[in-house]
């Protein structure tokens, strides 16, 4: 499991240590099946990404509240202390005196930290919730095609690229027609992935194993997140062997990868048998 000495209570330390989780992650196949199974949980909490990576990197299953396992009928054993840290949204009280309807209205103002317990530090009634699998869940690829399609600025086509499954230029991203769903759904994230990378304003040759692995991380983080099998992704990271891993750009992948969950979250896909 991954390190948990490593996270300070101080927002700009835990910002800074999802660096170092997303490190460990990528570094052997098997943190990375650990944390897919993270997302393969539905129907219970919904986390950001970025908190979502901060508890599966400091060891966390489920990881909720005091008042939220209590409403679960689930409660913290005694002597326990809540030992995951998350990021927790501020949001200020903003004064309209134009419009009277909104003087109570509030909005986003930053993030500071606060600390969880994991569901191995509560008894309680058992948990009621779902767990994502390829078997019993899929999405369709035009509906993700339209998601990303608001978050970039070229165009999403389909066309037979040869042994390519897709390729990403300056002006398009194009994925192989010629490809299942499924597969087209992977291409489709991992060339978002470079063109929101800003790979293609790069001399890619001379760092393409960055590239790819860059690219790669951020479909099998999004895979994660939707449910979906990440074997191919974990096979094509581990493929790549660079000598200074220093040089990924990790906290941009968060970023990236964050952008396009929250494309998706924004309108949820609809789930195809």
């Amino acid at each position: 499991m991954y390190k948990t000495n490593y996270i300070k209570k101080d927002y700009s330390a835990i910002k800074e240590n999802l660096k170092s989780v997303l490190i460990q992650i990528l570094s052997s196949k098997e943190k990375m099946n650990e944390f897919s199974k993270h997302y393969r949980i539905l129907g219970l909490y919904k986390y950001s990404f970025r908190n979502s990576l901060l508890i599966a990197g400091q060891g966390g299953k489920i990881a909720l509240s005091f008042q939220k396992w209590k409403e679960l009928n689930r409660f913290v054993k005694k002597g326990e202390k809540a030992k995951i840290s998350i990021f927790i949204p501020i949001f200020k009280k903003v004064k309209s005196e134009e419009n009277s309807e909104e003087k109570n209205k509030t909005e986003f103002s930053g993030f500071t930290c606060g600390s969880v317990f994991d569901v191995s530090q509560t008894d309680g009634e058992p948990l009621l919730y779902e767990h994502n699998s390829i078997e019993n869940l899929n999405y369709d690829y035009f509906q993700l095609k339209n998601k990303i399609q608001s978050i970039i600025k070229i165009p999403i086509t389909e066309d037979i690229t040869g042994e390519n499954r897709g390729y990403c230029t300056a002006e398009k991203i194009v994925v192989s027609s010629m490809s299942n769903n499924i597969d087209r759904i992977r291409t489709l994230i991992h060339e978002t992935g470079h063109f929101l990378m800003g790979h293609l304003n790069d001399n890619y040759r001379d760092n393409r194993e960055f590239h790819e692995i860059e690219a790669e991380g951020i479909s099998y983080m999004v895979l994660s997140y939707m449910g979906l099998s990440t074997e191919l992704s974990e096979a094509y990271i581990q493929s790549w062997k660079p000598e200074n891993l220093e040089k990924i750009q990790y906290n941009k992948m968060i970023a990236v990868s964050d952008k396009i969950i929250k494309s998706i979250e924004e309108n949820k896909l609809e789930k195809i048998a």
